[in-house]
């Protein structure tokens, strides 16, 4: 079992219970997963699914989560966003069966989303805090709906400190590309 594999699957189950709850139609291949329109912000357009180059990428129309930092997409117009890293807690392996699950949990101010997929408990979306007891804190929600499954997500920054601190070890490295903005456009959002 590839751990990385395993996150980029439940990643892209997730997108794809975003994107078809906003009436985005959606596909999985077996390298990976795409939204066929535009997929709502802050989301990608396609999650690779396997380690190796996908032709497809570099005609995407939005963001690519590059799930193993494997691809190279500067030639096809596009620069890399942020690069993280999957982050895994729990028992090694993932449980049989592939339900979709989605649940939002709190404590206090602080809040994320989970959905079981590919056999564990993705988290997203953490919002409030940094502190690794409050992340601990938010993960028993989690651990107690889907008892003895991994939970994984992935993180940069500031933000995989506090995972880690919470017991999440490092499991592989992601990309996401967008297409690139030319010299001195600023990105939307960039403040």
């Amino acid at each position: 079992m590839n751990r990385t594999r395993v996150c980029a699957h439940n990643n892209a189950a997730w997108c794809d219970y975003v994107c078809r709850s906003q009436g985005i139609r959606t596909r999985f291949t077996p390298g990976f997963w795409t939204a066929l329109s535009p997929a709502p912000e802050f989301y990608p357009n396609m999650v690779t699914l396997a380690p190796r180059p996908i032709g497809a990428a570099q005609r995407v129309e939005g963001s690519v989560k590059d799930s193993f930092a494997c691809l190279e997409l500067r030639a096809a117009g596009f620069e890399v966003l942020f690069e993280a890293t999957w982050l895994w807690r729990g028992d090694p392996e993932p449980a049989p069966g592939d339900d979709e699950d989605v649940h939002e949990f709190s404590a206090g101010s602080a809040r994320l989303m989970a959905n079981l997929g590919a056999g564990v408990v993705g988290l997203t979306n953490l919002v409030g805090t940094r502190d690794p007891q409050v992340i601990d804190g938010l993960c028993a929600g989690p651990a107690e709906r889907w008892p003895g499954l991994p939970l994984v997500t992935y993180a940069y920054g500031e933000e995989r400190d506090g995972w880690r601190a919470a017991g999440f070890e490092p499991v592989g490295e992601l990309r996401v590309w967008v297409p690139a903005v030319p010299a001195g456009v600023r990105r939307p959002g960039a403040g």
